[in-house]
């Protein structure tokens, strides 16, 4: 279980050895990812019978980016600032690193948080846990496909360790359990959340490999942000016609 470990010490804030091996740690993201899913859909449930659902949104939004460090919006925030510029290659990659936050970036932040905000704020404490996980499950199974199946756009960084370290099987486990998480919570919606995840990672790797000709950890983050985007829009649009989580009448409902 070190790789376990090494992933819970990567992903989050959690105060574990391991951070700087994470390249042996990916096949157990989406796991960490689902972890990360029940915690903040714990406070939703928490949280939804005393205040406004979209305050409790907001409060377990905030939740998740204090638990894993912001993370994935740094990923995000680079990725937009470096396509959105205009440059190619190395030029791209130059503006990729700067720590300093550009136009695109800032809105491309902004249209997350917000967007799950509101897809959140939308659900029920059940359909809440069922989003969540399967969007921080096939998010983070969404990231570790595309690092493993693309050129690194660098020679170091997650990018360029994860290319060299990863194994078929520890794909398809990061794959599989993703999948099975997310049917567990979620039932037959996880088709629909499949299709808007692998469709999301084709376009942005196609956008990462014609502008700065690889994938790095940054754009890694961007595919596990707009895949969480997704699913819970996607649990949003299905709530709004009817749909519960396949538990949610037996006791916990």
């Amino acid at each position: 279980m070190t790789g376990f470990r090494q992933a819970i010490a990567f992903l989050t804030r959690v105060p574990l050895a391991g951070a700087h091996e994470a390249d042996k740690a990916v096949a157990w993201f989406p796991l960490v990812g689902a972890l990360v899913g029940v915690t903040v859909a714990g406070a939703y449930w928490v949280l939804f019978p005393w205040v406004p659902s979209l305050l409790a949104a907001v409060a377990v939004i905030s939740l998740g980016v204090l638990l894993t460090g912001a993370f994935h919006e740094d990923g995000l925030a680079d990725s937009f600032d470096a396509i959105g510029s205009g440059e190619t290659g190395e030029d791209a990659l130059r503006i990729m690193r700067d720590s300093r936050l550009g136009t695109y970036g800032t809105v491309a932040v902004i249209l997350s948080v917000g967007w799950r905000v509101v897809a959140l704020g939308s659900l029920t404490p059940a359909g809440a846990v069922a989003g969540l996980v399967m969007a921080h499950s096939l998010g983070r199974a969404g990231a570790v496909v595309l690092l493993a199946f693309s050129p690194p756009a660098r020679s170091d960084g997650l990018g360029s360790s994860s290319a060299s370290t990863a194994t078929t099987g520890g794909v398809w486990f990061a794959v599989i359990s993703g999948v099975l998480v997310s049917t567990l919570a979620a039932g037959f919606l996880v088709g629909a959340a499949l299709v808007a995840v692998s469709l999301s990672a084709l376009i942005l790797r196609r956008t990462a490999l014609r502008r700065i000709g690889g994938v790095t950890g940054d754009i890694a983050g961007a595919c596990e942000q707009i895949s969480e985007m997704l699913v819970l829009a996607i649990a949003s649009a299905a709530a709004w016609r009817g749909w519960a989580p396949w538990w949610a009448g037996l006791s916990l409902g």
